[in-house]
């Protein structure tokens, strides 16, 4: 007669290689039909394709984002005279030259309005005049 300790001991393990060896036979396809044995069936039908010429074209990809753009460079644009700006001479985007670069003359970017400076100026002459 068996203990009845040494059987509550026993059988989990035992239970637990049980449940693996039928999961491993089912992985295997233990459980599966299989293809009977015997000369070979019809022909399957055959396969429609269809064949077309390799050739280059230009693909047009167009993107649309929205965000900020920023500049890789930007520069500070100053007067050292206080006058209001008469005309603006390039538009935004326009490359443009400095004084400091290899080729001669700056860009004018902006004209300002001389009219206060001729009236300073000619205030000045009739007070050296008097």
């Amino acid at each position: 007669m068996a203990q009845p300790g040494l059987v509550r001991t026993i059988a989990p393990p035992v239970a637990l290689v049980g449940l693996l060896v039928g999961l491993m036979l089912m992985l295997a396809g233990a459980f599966r039909s299989k293809v009977a044995a015997g000369p070979p069936g019809a022909d399957p039908a055959p396969v429609v394709t269809r064949t077309a010429s390799v050739e280059r074209v230009e693909v047009v990809d167009t993107v649309e984002q929205t965000g900020t753009v920023r500049a890789r460079v930007e520069a500070l644009v100053a007067s050292k005279l206080l006058a209001q700006v008469a005309s603006v001479e390039v538009e935004p985007g326009a490359r443009v030259r400095g004084p400091g670069e290899a080729t001669p003359g700056a860009t004018v970017v902006a004209t300002l309005d001389a009219r206060d400076l001729r009236a300073a100026l000619a205030r000045a002459e009739a007070q050296a005049r008097a």
